[in-house]
């Protein structure tokens, strides 16, 4: 037997029934009669089933592209990063409220001090309303 002095090719997955799948030469589309030889016993396509089931589809289509693959994991992973989103949106509200709280104290102590530099200065509340006003 001759073998091609191609690249390797993953073989074409041509159908699945229950367990079993079927897979034909990427070169001469002869049947595959065992999985995981080396070269195709028909045409000697070197034969590579390295991501046999990531790169595999039906004969007649073209293969994915990388980037139909890409978009494909991509949605694929969807509900998990939906998920993920939803957490840190939620973790975000709650560092928002107590940022809030926080915002809150701080304009109550900015308060209270103002209130004690009126006591010390011995001026009334009711006076320095009076001057504002006036």
């Amino acid at each position: 037997m001759l073998q091609k002095c191609v690249a390797s090719r993953v073989p074409i997955l041509v159908c699945e029934y229950d367990s079993a799948q079927w897979f034909v030469c990427p070169s001469c589309h002869n049947g595959i009669a065992i999985e995981y030889v080396t070269n195709c016993s028909c045409c000697g396509q070197s034969l590579s089933w390295y991501g046999t089931m990531s790169q595999a589809h039906p004969l007649g289509e073209k293969p994915p592209t990388k980037k139909q693959r890409v978009v494909k994991e991509r949605i694929d992973r969807k509900p998990e990063l939906q998920s993920e989103i939803n957490f840190l949106q939620e973790q975000l509200k709650e560092k928002r409220a107590a940022l809030r709280k926080i915002e809150e104290v701080e304009e109550e102590k900015k308060y209270q001090r103002l209130l004690k530099a009126l006591e010390h200065s011995g001026v009334s509340v009711e006076s320095l309303i009076e001057m504002l006003e006036a």
